[in-house]
């Protein structure tokens, strides 16, 4: 729980400051749809992310870090890889 608290506590801090300064304030109702849509858009990156994560095997050591590029061929039998210079 204070992991939580610890992680929205600033953005809502920089939001309220940002929000007491604004001299042309939104209604606060779409701030908080914002907010939380913007929470919810987390989960869902780690939902995919986590998804992914069951193919980092599969990909090469240090494959992520060199930039390469990945061809499938249609078929999809054969890869190929490209390491831009």
């Amino acid at each position: 729980m204070t992991l939580l608290i610890s992680s929205v506590a600033p953005a809502l801090f920089i939001m309220y400051v940002i929000y007491s300064r604004d001299l042309q304030k939104e209604p606060k109702s779409m701030l908080i749809k914002a907010f939380f849509g913007g929470v919810l858009s987390i989960f869902i990156s780690l939902l995919i992310s986590m998804q992914l994560a069951e193919y980092e095997s599969s990909i090469p050591s240090g494959f992520m870090r060199s930039g390469a590029l990945v061809i499938l061929n249609r078929d999809k039998s054969e890869i190929s890889y490209q390491i831009p210079s």
